[in-house]
């Protein structure tokens, strides 16, 4: 969107098709860890709780999340980064669920048919309930043709 606009086209002339308008509701985040790593329960809630107070900081104040970016790549457009991140957070962060329930809550009324249309593209070895932290270390995209 942002590239468009930096071509001259008017912000409100561009539309974004997103999934869930087309209801295909799928999980909007999510943290991918490898097997390796799961082995460390504690290692992993700390990585997800500090994902978790991260993202809970940008939310608060925005410059934090710009500050960070730019200690890591000094180059990026910070006026450009914001209004990505702005947009970002309007459209695909704090949505209303999230609103309601918080970063990371798993609404399990609404799993299996996210996890169906999931499991019907990738080759799983059996179907599991999804939970917080449902590992999917076992399937791997199903082949195309």
């Amino acid at each position: 969107m942002l590239d468009l606009k930096a071509r001259g086209v008017a912000f409100e002339d561009i539309v974004a098709m997103r999934y869930v308008d087309f209801g295909l509701d799928v999980y909007g985040n999510g943290v991918v860890i490898s097997p390796e790593m799961a082995k460390n329960e504690k290692a992993v809630k700390g990585f997800l709780a500090a994902t978790v107070k991260g993202w809970k900081d940008v939310i608060a104040d925005p410059k934090l999340g710009i500050a960070a970016a730019k200690k890591r790549d000094p180059l990026i457009d910070e006026k450009l980064e914001m209004e990505r991140l702005e947009i970002s957070l309007q459209t695909n962060i704090l949505t209303p669920y999230v609103k309601t329930n918080g970063i990371g809550d798993v609404d399990r009324r609404a799993s299996p048919p996210r996890s169906s249309w999931w499991l019907r593209r990738w080759v799983c070895p059996k179907r599991r309930r999804p939970t917080r932290s449902s590992p999917t270390s076992t399937c791997r995209p199903r082949p195309t043709g």
